[in-house]
């Protein structure tokens, strides 16, 4: 699944990861991520596939991704229980460049909520970090807004009814419910 998400933002990037990390990467240490199918399926792909350790610890990292994955009508839930999997030791992410990061981690600080009457918001996850000030300007949410559409409003509507989340600061409404 290719996402406007995967372009890389550069220093906004670097900006955000930095601020991530001061904060001890809280955001990696809770909640459940929001996996589209095809994502889902290109993690387990690149599990398979990875050269790092032996055939033992791909299985094992494998074993515990599964135990982990909650499998929803189009979607996947991954809980990141109180620490992401691929959360290395340094708090960097272990998925950074290798192309199956989650959407919702490359948008991040920004997500896509369903608002109260059903329409879809991108906000601002302020709550946890200081990487909300790095992520300033449009062009971080435009790319938030092209992956939600490329997504699809009505698979991120089923996930936001399982997975309320907790919405930051309104920055921009996408649509209206259907």
């Amino acid at each position: 699944m290719t996402t406007a998400g995967q372009q890389d933002l550069g220093p906004v990037n670097q900006q955000i990861g930095a601020a991530c990390r001061s904060q001890d990467a809280a955001c990696c240490k809770q909640g459940k991520i929001f996996l589209p199918e095809g994502q889902y399926r290109a993690i387990i792909r690149w599990l398979a596939q990875s050269a790092a350790g032996t055939p033992h610890d791909q299985a094992a990292a494998m074993t515990e991704f599964e135990r982990r994955c909650d499998h929803r009508d189009g979607y996947v839930l991954y809980d990141q229980q109180d620490r992401c999997q691929f959360l290395g030791e340094d708090n960097r992410c272990g998925l950074y460049g290798t192309g199956v990061r989650p959407l919702e981690c490359l948008w991040w600080p920004l997500h896509v909520y369903a608002g109260d009457g059903g329409q879809l918001e991108i906000r601002s996850a302020s709550w946890c970090c200081t990487a909300a000030a790095a992520a300033t300007g449009d062009v971080h949410a435009d790319l938030v807004a092209e992956d939600a559409e490329i997504t699809g409003h009505d698979l991120i509507r089923r996930f936001r009814a399982a997975y309320p989340g907790r919405p930051g600061p309104l920055l921009r409404i996408l649509d209206t419910a259907s």
